[in-house]
């Protein structure tokens, strides 16, 4: 209790064999989209991903994959994940 924002570093691992989709990083509250990403993709630095979450009693963290151009499964990071007072 008492946490007013969620940060995390996020990207495509560099593990990944899916070389051709992207994923977008999202954070939702009580069901609510708090914050996302654009889509990103492998070789693309990991971006700060941060949301407001006063009042939120389920914070949900969430990617998916953009295009399914690749059978592959797509490898993501959720680096330095934090609930911050």
């Amino acid at each position: 209790a008492g946490h007013t924002r969620f940060e995390a570093r996020v990207g495509v691992d560099d593990s990944t064999r899916n070389t051709r989709d992207k994923a977008r990083f999202a954070v939702y509250g009580d069901g609510k989209l708090l914050a996302q990403t654009p889509p990103m993709g492998l070789g693309e630095a990991p971006r700060l991903l941060a949301a407001d979450i006063r009042g939120v009693r389920l914070v949900e963290i969430v990617a998916r994959s953009e295009a399914g151009a690749s059978d592959l499964p797509l490898v993501v990071a959720w680096g330095d994940a934090a609930l911050r007072r």
